[in-house]
């Protein structure tokens, strides 16, 4: 578009007059600047109704707390590109020639294809996160070596928060190919717990023992019941497997209880908890004696 060419042609430097310059504006303001601030005023309204729908889309996808990282990503997308493409309209609409401004957004598009390309992987990984959702936003997850609570799932990366308060980026094509354990997807877990005994001592008392602890606590469940069984015997002692049943939120509450109050009733019942020893047996006597000597000689 170009200001006045209708209005002013034809008119050269020795006729030009600020008389027929400002008809020719008030003749374009009567035309073209009335086209052009209806195309404006639509333009808003159209941006306005992009947004809404967006926010409309995103809250319905948010009903579903496994979509919450796939309503944040839709949201976004329809109000970029929405815009976007509205934007081009209105260009082309008031007479902006496209034709430029379009090879200048194919070659961007085909620079960042070829930056992005090793990210691709990403991607395609990114997709299958949103579609079969493993996780979802608040989760805490272990996967690819490291653990923590889901904060984000972006195009790229998925951002771990750590108990202390670090941020884990994993790639997620690495991260939709592995394994993946969600902690939190249940609403009840098992605390398994291993307590070891001396052989010397009474297993079946030292089963009692924490049996009649077990009742203590109102955060185990009670279906299914606790089970309390010997399930190894070690180097240096018996195991007896503790098993029962917590809610989510419980777990590592009763996991430091039961720990502290099983070694304080085993302290009680004087039940030994065994640890690493070495035992050393000289068969040859005369080994004996030279051991002996050379005590006696540093004690002199």
């Amino acid at each position: 578009m170009i200001f006045l060419e209708e209005n002013i042609q034809g008119t050269t430097e020795e006729n030009w007059s600020w008389d027929s310059f400002f008809k020719g504006l008030l003749s374009w303001c009567k035309n073209e600047g009335l086209k052009l601030l209806a195309a404006f005023i639509v333009l808003i309204i159209v941006f306005l109704l992009i947004n809404f729908i967006a926010k409309r889309v995103r809250k319905k996808l948010r009903k579903n707390n496994k979509t919450e990282a796939m309503a944040n990503v839709v949201y976004n997308l329809i109000r970029k590109l929405g815009k976007v493409c509205a934007l081009i309209i209105f260009l082309g609409y008031i007479g902006i020639d496209m034709a430029g401004i379009s090879s200048i957004f194919a070659s961007m598009a085909i620079a960042i294809g070829l930056a992005l390309q090793g990210s691709l992987s990403n991607i395609a990984g990114w997709l299958i996160l949103i579609v079969t959702h493993p996780f979802k936003l608040g989760d805490y997850i272990s996967a690819q070596g490291e653990s923590g609570t889901v904060e984000e799932i972006n195009l790229f990366y998925t951002h771990l928060k750590t108990p202390d308060n670090r941020v884990i980026y994993i790639p997620n094509g690495p991260l939709s190919s592995g394994n993946i354990v969600n902690v939190s997807s249940k609403e009840i877990r098992r605390l398994d717990e291993v307590f070891s005994i001396s052989y010397s001592d009474d297993t079946k008392k030292a089963m009692d023992v924490i049996k009649a602890i077990l009742p203590n606590y109102s955060l185990i469940l009670k279906d299914p019941e606790p089970f309390v069984r010997v399930t190894a015997y070690k180097d240096s002692g018996i195991d007896i497997t503790v098993r029962v049943w917590v809610k989510r939120e419980d777990y590592w509450t009763l996991h430091f209880d039961l720990i502290e109050d099983i070694k304080e009733a085993f302290d009680k019942n004087n039940i030994t908890i065994p640890f690493n020893q070495l035992e050393v047996t000289l068969k040859n006597p005369e080994d004996t004696k030279l051991i002996e000597n050379k005590s006696n000689k540093k004690s002199k």
